[in-house]
């Protein structure tokens, strides 16, 4: 039986993905805030979109990004939050992922940064704030880095070739900005 088009090893593959993202994402707001509330629920939706997609495909849903950049300004709203401040956020980090998107692109050839991490940082950006957003690059830089450093020693495995997604260190991290 297939649902949506896909194969019932890939619903599987794609189930469990969703199931472990909501684990620990859950088990994050838990721990640190003891209950999870509905705009913990707008942001979690959005994120999880954006990193389990990722994972499987290298591409990140435009709709995930739309869903964090409308739903963050619509919390800022609700907060009472500086709206131009917000846009200006948003704006700057756009940019400045977009040139280094760009940059990368010119000087190498290929990709190194998708324009899907882009338009994910814009909507990353509504949530956390231009300043708060600064946190949530380094620490996916950080983190990113790592695994990537870790798989390395592991397996010796070059990355130029397959590439490496990297919403979902950038999905975690603003869920960890974000909850703490």
């Amino acid at each position: 039986m297939r649902i949506m088009g896909l194969p019932k090893k890939d619903q599987f593959q794609t189930g469990l993905l969703l199931l472990i993202h909501a684990l620990v994402y859950a088990g994050l707001v838990l721990y640190a805030k003891g209950t999870l509330n509905l705009v913990d629920l707008f942001l979690a939706i959005g994120l999880i979109a954006a990193s389990a997609k990722d994972i499987e495909v290298f591409e990140i849903p435009d709709l995930a990004s739309l869903w964090l950049f409308v739903s963050g300004l619509g919390v800022a709203v609700w907060q009472g939050v500086n709206i131009p401040y917000v846009l200006i956020g948003v704006a700057l980090w756009f940019t400045v992922f977009f040139l280094v998107h760009t940059a990368f692109r010119w000087l190498r050839g290929y990709d190194g940064l998708g324009f899907g991490d882009v338009k994910l940082i814009a909507g990353i950006s509504a949530w956390c704030g231009p300043i708060g957003t600064v946190y949530v690059v380094l620490g996916a830089s950080v983190t990113g880095l790592l695994i990537l450093l870790m798989h390395l020693l592991r397996t010796n495995q070059d990355f130029q070739e397959r590439g490496v997604a990297f919403a979902p260190f950038l999905c975690l991290s603003a869920w960890v900005m974000w909850v703490f």
